[in-house]
């Protein structure tokens, strides 16, 4: 019928709030850092010293990984129904 909230007769089941909040939270816990990460080994790779090498880009590796996590979440959150 027009106008009614049936979707079709599909069975999918919508999150509940409590996990989007979680996913939410997530996603800005792994994105902001990770930027951040990436942001500081950029500047420790470009000083002076072989430890700030390592260390950089050891950050810029483990920032990255972070990030794409966060973006994976994002878009695993757009498929959810």
């Amino acid at each position: 019928m027009a106008g009614s909230d049936d979707d079709g007769g599909s069975n999918k089941r919508r999150p509940s709030a409590k996990a989007l909040v979680w996913m939410e939270r997530a996603v800005w816990l792994l994105i902001l850092p990770g930027l951040l990460a990436v942001t500081l080994g950029i500047f420790l790779v470009r000083g002076d010293g072989a430890d700030g090498l390592l260390l950089g880009y050891f950050l810029i590796g483990k920032g990255a990984i972070a990030v794409a996590a966060g973006v994976a979440l994002i878009w695993f959150r757009s498929r959810w129904p």
